[in-house]
C-alpha cells in the first residue's frame, strides 16, 4: 500500500483509490476541457464522460449542467441514482424482463448515474 500526501492508498478493482483526502486542497479543474464537452461533440462519437473527485467537488453539478445542456441540445437524457438503477434490474431478473429492462436504459442518448451510498450488504 503506497502512502500519498492525502492518505493512504489501495488497489481497487484496477483502480488506485485514496482513503482519507485533505478538505484544504482546493478543487480544481480543466476548463477547456469541460467547454469540449458541453460542445456536445461526444455522443456522436459513442464516447462516455466520468467526473471523479471527492465528495462536494461539484461532478453532480458538472454531469446535470450537462445533461441540461444535451436535452436543449434535443438529447435524449436520463438522470437516476446508482442504487435505483440496480434496485430496477434487480427487479427485472424476478419478473423475466432484463431485456426489456435493458433496453429502456439503453435508450437514452445520455444517461447520468449518480453516486449514492450503497446499502450495507445482508449477513446470510
Amino acid at each position: 500500500m503506497a502512502r500519498s500526501e492525502t492518505g493512504r492508498q489501495r488497489l481497487v478493482c484496477g483502480f488506485l483509490v485514496t482513503l482519507g483526502y485533505s478538505r484544504t486542497r482546493p478543487v480544481s479543474f480543466n476548463r477547456a476541457r469541460v467547454r469540449e464537452l458541453f460542445s456536445l461533440h461526444w455522443p456522436a462519437q459513442q464516447e462516455n464522460v466520468i467526473f471523479c473527485g471527492p465528495v462536494g467537488a461539484g461532478e453532480t453539478f458538472l454531469a446535470c449542467a450537462l445533461g441540461h445542456r444535451a436535452g436543449r441540445a434535443a438529447h435524449r437524457v436520463r438522470y437516476v441514482a446508482v442504487t435505483k438503477l440496480l434496485q430496477a434490474f434487480h427487479q427485472s431478473r424476478a419478473d423475466n424482463s432484463v431485456e426489456r429492462e435493458l433496453r429502456s436504459w439503453l435508450a437514452p442518448d445520455l444517461l447520468l448515474l449518480a453516486r449514492s451510498r450503497l446499502p450495507a450488504p445482508k449477513k446470510t
